[in-house]
């Protein structure tokens, strides 16, 4: 973090003068806030082109640390407009998060994926791929991208199994046993409610 500080121009006797205040506090190399709700404030108050800044910096700072997946979401927040290597990065963060069992966190990635996915094959696959460990994770209702519809609706081919094999992810494995795709994309095409545009 001090690094990321640096980076954005704070000198190092403001960084000193923070930690000396017990706003923040460094153990053992690592920093944080005293309390949640400091770090809420502070992030509340920020721009987003100042948060924007401050997840380039600290995706930079995580360089060569092996922190891989940490500086694959630092990158995420930190663009505005899709970019394929940031999208590739959150397909391995996926990935790695659906081989531990961590479902949950590999449905969050592959959803931010497909909000960084402008062709609309790989962004529905993306969306499917999301689904799936959304079902499998017990989380059938978690909000998702298909809440917020994109340009043209969700069709069935969507969900043909020619799509669903090629999605990132989606062999249908996963550490807490197998999950039928098909059957969690479902909603995408049978439910008008999910579908039709419009403000919720």
């Amino acid at each position: 973090m001090r690094q990321a500080a640096l980076a954005l121009g704070a000198s190092p006797e403001a960084i000193d003068a923070a930690e000396d205040s017990g706003l923040v506090r460094v153990i053992d190399g690592a920093v944080t806030l005293r309390h949640p709700l400091v770090r809420s404030a502070v992030y509340g108050a920020a721009t987003s082109s100042q948060r924007r800044a401050a997840h380039r910096a600290l995706a930079e700072a995580l360089v060569d640390t092996g922190d891989v997946d940490r500086r694959a979401w630092h990158r995420a927040a930190a663009v505005e407009a899709p970019d394929e290597s940031v999208v590739a990065d959150l397909d391995h963060v996926a990935e790695r998060a659906a081989q531990r069992g961590g479902l949950e966190a590999a449905s969050a990635a592959w959803e931010r994926a497909a909000e960084l996915t402008v062709a609309a094959g790989p962004r529905a696959t993306r969306l499917v791929a999301a689904a799936g460990a959304a079902w499998a994770g017990a989380q059938p209702r978690r909000p998702a991208p298909w809440q917020r519809p994109p340009e043209r609706p969700p069709t069935a081919s969507w969900c043909a199994p020619t799509s669903i094999g090629s999605a990132p992810g989606s062999s249908g494995t996963s550490g807490r046993g197998r999950w039928d795709t098909g059957s969690c994309c479902r909603p995408l095409v049978t439910s008008p409610e999910r579908t039709s545009p419009g403000p919720r």
